[in-house]
């Protein structure tokens, strides 16, 4: 499995693979509803801004915020259940625990995949950390952030399906950092009722500054309609990847005034998406970007999908599979971002594409 930013889907029933998922049948909830596991309650639904505020929903993962930002991340798929005239999916402690545990796992073991390495599936974690039904999931790895997961997965259709599946009624959130990948991102989605006093997301707690360790005001971003209608979110929120604190000269200090930070020179060398719909792109820099953060954007009439990559030797040299839904685009931008560091300024360019 290739480090490209990534999502996998798992719909129930259905076996827990890659492949394109199924969405849960009718069936599948009325089995529940006869046994007793689950009710449906009517009732209205939350109130809701045009656009998520949800906090810390642009901010970067890491090691100290998984707790915030994985909540995010339930909030803007809320956000868009609601939306979509949906009931919230509220958190269950239960299935919580095997989202999380999951993420860690693949962290921890280095692999990106719905049956681990001992042969457990989403049905297996959750009966084991106590959940009395079926499961569904969503995964994803080498995402920076909650706004920027959560749109990948809305783009995707089959993880759409799962997110806005009307019979799934609870959700458990499991975030991690380290190991091969840069992040891990497990959504498990499960169809017995949960607690009314079960949190969704949305809750006012629950919202805030799109990103508040930048100190970044409350702002109404996330997705607007384009021309077409569909999901155009703005561009996320870039940060200034951490470095060891020694490296950095303090603010105002002579060795500060003496280190002029350099220009980056930032060339995209070759870029283009392939009949297949893979994304090719060959980028260069100064040496001393190297292992700085690139953010990489391409955006057209029909959406907007943005992944992570770092530079390698002043170089940037990836090849990543476009969503579906953007494969058909007759004219894109592709933006090219060197988020900087303490001694090269950021960059940025543009370029357009055509098919």
């Amino acid at each position: 499995m290739s480090a490209a930013a990534c999502v996998f889907a798992l719909s129930v029933p259905g076996p827990p693979a890659v492949a394109e998922p199924t969405v849960a049948s009718d069936l599948d909830l009325r089995g529940q509803l006869e046994s007793g596991a689950t009710e449906r309650v009517e009732e209205p639904l939350p109130s809701i801004p045009p656009q998520p505020t949800c906090a810390w929903r642009s901010a970067t993962l890491t090691a100290d915020r998984l707790a915030e930002i994985g909540m995010a991340s339930l909030c803007l798929i809320n956000h868009a259940r609601v939306q979509d005239g949906l009931q919230p999916v509220r958190v269950d402690a239960r299935l919580q625990a095997a989202a999380d545990g999951h993420a860690r796992d693949e962290m921890a073991r280095g692999f990106f995949a719905h049956v681990n390495p001992d042969g457990c599936d989403t049905n297996c974690r959750a009966g084991a950390a106590g959940y009395p039904g079926p499961a569904g999931e969503n995964l994803a790895k080498d995402h920076r952030s909650a706004e920027e997961v959560v749109t990948a997965w809305l783009l995707s259709p089959a993880h759409r399906r799962n997110i806005l599946a009307p019979q799934y009624r609870t959700v458990g959130s499991g975030t991690a950092v380290g190991g091969p990948y840069e992040s891990h991102w497990v959504h498990d989605f499960g169809l017995v009722a949960a607690p009314p006093t079960a949190v969704s997301g949305l809750e006012p707690r629950f919202q805030g500054a799109a990103d508040p360790s930048a100190g970044a005001p409350v702002d109404q971003a996330g997705y607007v309609p384009s021309e077409q209608g569909g999901p155009v979110p703005p561009d996320p929120v870039g940060t200034v990847p951490s470095v060891p604190q020694s490296a950095v000269p303090a603010a105002g200090s002579r060795e500060d005034r003496a280190r002029p930070k350099l220009a980056p020179r930032l060339r995209v060398r070759r870029a283009r998406v392939s009949a297949e719909g893979r994304l090719q792109l060959v980028a260069a820099t100064t040496r001393r970007a190297g292992g700085g953060r690139v953010s990489v954007t391409l955006r057209s009439r029909d959406g907007y999908w943005t992944f992570g990559t770092t530079v390698r030797a002043g170089e940037i040299r990836t090849t990543r599979l476009v969503p579906r839904v953007l494969r058909g685009f007759r004219r894109a931008t592709l933006r090219v971002r060197y988020e900087g560091n303490p001694r090269v300024r950021s960059d940025e360019v543009r370029r357009s594409l055509r098919r």
